[in-house]
């Protein structure tokens, strides 16, 4: 992973740690050294030279030169692909002897195994889609991102508990996000419908392929990756965006930012989420909204007494003096939060205290 910390000194964030479980080292590399070939730069030993490690670093995270691309509108056997879509991350429930049951089984095939495999699968099925009208006969659609073998760090994380959202919809029961054209194939497209999918391996294969994390869809309102991932609440996804440079102050047409659509949402966790990370919580919207009273009008009480939290911390910083009590207490309160959100998110879908 690209992110390294003291693994005795520093409290790892639980969305941190869910993003961690989800890719791992294995998956990482499945993607970043999917094509390696010598002659751009040898994959150094315990032997090789500093220069030929740092040559090879170099190949692998500056120059991507071993990520294989986006595939072209025809399968490997030569027929023509007529759409693409992405699987969205399965349910699974971690026992506490670490074996995984997973909720539906998928009638998709592998075209193969590993990464490029896990982002290329194509549909045996004759189906069509109602969203996209597309129709699916054998051998003519991209599904993206298949079951990998999670980390065993995945057996001690209980992966799913956060990526309940309080606003699905019947859109959510699918196996796989609505279909697109093969015209509509870029890396861009393939993070922000990899983001509604909550699947982080396609959402990595996309940015690899040099995807921007800021990216805009003007056919949805002029939303980016993260808002879209916001409507999943999910924090894992959220996080892995964030990690990879997706921006807190970005605005939809609406002039809605991220932490607009967490509160619309009712998403609690996210809220607390983007507010650690600094969000302008008196952003205002075309309507003159902010996530506040946005937040009061759905009587949302976790929500508010996050952001009246949020705001009371502001003042006290701007009011100086030795010491800030409300730091400490912004800090526990929403680690407190963090924690919830992760392991009992059930408890935070509520609007008031008398429910």
């Amino acid at each position: 992973m690209s992110k390294v910390r003291s693994i005795t000194l520093d409290a790892w964030e639980p969305e941190l740690l869910k993003v961690m479980a989800e890719l791992g080292n294995d998956g990482v590399n499945r993607i970043y050294e999917a094509n390696l070939d010598d002659n751009i730069a040898p994959k150094p030993d315990a032997e090789s030279k500093r220069s030929v490690r740092e040559a090879f670093i170099r190949a692998k995270y500056v120059d991507k030169a071993f990520v294989i691309r986006l595939p072209g509108p025809k399968a490997p056997s030569g027929s023509k692909i007529k759409g693409w879509s992405v699987r969205k991350k399965t349910k699974r429930v971690i026992s506490r002897s670490g074996s995984r049951d997973e909720s539906h089984n998928d009638s998709e095939t592998d075209l193969t195994s590993g990464i490029m495999e896990a982002v290329l699968s194509v549909s045996t099925n004759s189906n069509k889609d109602s969203d996209s009208g597309l129709e699916a006969s054998s051998n003519d659609v991209l599904i993206f991102g298949t079951d990998l073998e999670l980390p065993d760090i995945s057996r001690s994380i209980d992966l799913e508990s956060s990526e309940e959202s309080s606003s699905e919809d019947a859109d959510d029961s699918k196996s796989t996000t609505s279909w697109e054209d093969m015209s509509k194939l870029d890396p861009n497209m393939l993070l922000y419908k990899a983001a509604q999918a909550r699947n982080l391996p396609v959402m990595l294969e996309a940015l690899a392929n040099k995807a921007q994390a800021n990216w805009v869809n003007e056919e949805e309102d002029g939303k980016t990756p993260l808002m879209k991932a916001v409507e999943t609440g999910s924090l894992a996804t959220c996080e892995f965006l964030l990690l990879n440079g997706a921006k807190l102050d970005r605005t939809d047409k609406l002039g809605r930012t991220p932490l607009h659509h967490a509160t619309m949402n009712g998403n609690t966790g996210q809220v607390c989420q983007f507010l650690k990370r600094g969000a302008d919580l008196h952003a205002t919207d075309n309507e003159g909204k902010d996530p506040l009273s946005i937040a009061v009008t759905a009587a949302n009480a976790d929500i508010v007494t996050l952001l009246r939290l949020a705001k009371l911390n502001e003042d006290m910083k701007e009011d100086g003096g030795y010491g800030n009590p409300g730091d400490d207490t912004f800090h526990d309160v929403f680690k407190d939060f963090s924690t919830m959100a992760s392991e009992n998110p059930e408890k935070l879908k509520r609007k008031d205290p008398t429910e």
